[in-house]
């Protein structure tokens, strides 16, 4: 009797550590700004509250060979990335290199995203710009914003 007890105990035990550990929340804080992490997937941008109105938080999702602005080294493509819009006069604010969350079978197409997403911060109005530069260009659909 005594042993079911104790195992009952540690189900008891598991089970509420388990649904505590589902509902933490990991954070990032980059520039002011809260980027709510999934706690399930490595390095997943859930969400993002803002401080200032004047500017949201977007993303791009990066392919294996369709990102013709960025570098070709994964240690540079922030900075590659930074650069090819401040060129276009759209100046990142900040940037988190993150995971799309996807963990399904990926495609082999040079336009499908690749795991690999740069999260920015942007003035709203350069948001704007950004996609209509990217119109017309198979990186035009990679590039959302946060809601």
């Amino acid at each position: 009797m005594k042993s079911i007890k104790f195992q009952v105990l540690i189900v008891f035990l598991f089970l509420s550590w388990s649904s505590l550990f589902a509902q933490s929340q990991i954070i990032e804080v980059i520039d002011g700004d809260v980027l709510n992490l999934d706690p399930h997937l490595d390095n997943y941008v859930l969400g993002v509250i803002i401080e200032n109105d004047s500017f949201l938080w977007g993303y791009y999702d990066c392919t294996d060979c369709a990102d013709y602005f960025l570098s070709k080294k994964d240690s540079e493509k922030d900075l590659s990335f930074r650069a090819f819009f401040l060129s276009k006069g759209i100046n990142i604010k900040a940037v988190y290199r993150s995971h799309d969350g996807r963990i399904e079978e990926r495609c082999e197409l040079c336009s499908c995203p690749n795991g690999h997403r740069i999260n920015f911060k942007v003035l709203k109005s350069d948001y704007s710009k950004m996609r209509a530069l990217l119109k017309g260009t198979i990186n035009h659909g990679l590039i959302n914003k946060y809601k």
